[in-house]
């Protein structure tokens, strides 16, 4: 099944946050998702761009370093930059979501909100952070529609669809 090509206007900062997702996961990138107003059509010029990246096991501290570090160079907050949208970035590991698991454990999570803290060295991806967090109800939610990019598979996304909705229907089945 061919993807269809994401939007032009921010195809390049797309293609930079690939090339830092990339670079410290190596061959962990098991599959990397668009998802949001990006996919939706709902793209506005302060739009962020959602991104939902799948990994092969947890990742280690200095991976997780390099990807907040690496981003931090690749996102802007909303209107500060023409070039250079901000980036939300969420990765799981696929044993966390295949089977799912409500909620799944977070690999990472970054946004523009954590750019202060990150720079302090407060946030996560620093030997003084906490073990990142169960994902709340935003992360939570099963986005509507994905993209993925070539190179990448789509058959960590579709078995972690699979699980979701198969997980969905039981609870709409059982007795309260």
């Amino acid at each position: 099944m061919t993807q269809p090509a994401p939007p032009a206007g921010i195809a390049a900062q797309l293609a930079s946050a690939r090339a830092v997702l990339d670079h410290p996961l190596g061959g962990a990138l098991q599959a990397l998702y668009l998802f949001g107003s990006a996919v939706d059509g709902g793209l506005k010029p302060h739009s962020d761009i959602d991104l939902l990246a799948i990994v092969d096991a947890p990742l280690a501290e200095p991976a997780r370093r390099g990807l907040m570090t690496g981003l931090l160079a690749v996102s802007a907050w909303p209107g500060t930059l023409a070039s250079c949208r901000a980036l939300e970035v969420t990765v799981l590991a696929l044993g966390e979501v295949v089977p799912w698991r409500y909620p799944p454990r977070r690999e990472l999570q970054f946004g523009e909100w954590l750019r202060d803290d990150l720079r302090a060295g407060l946030g996560a991806g620093t030997p003084t952070a906490p073990a990142p967090p169960r994902a709340g109800p935003r992360a939570g939610h099963l986005p509507g529609r994905l993209a993925g990019w070539p190179g990448h598979r789509p058959e960590p996304m579709a078995a972690f669809v699979g699980h979701v909705k198969a997980a969905i229907g039981k609870a709409f089945t059982q007795d309260p």
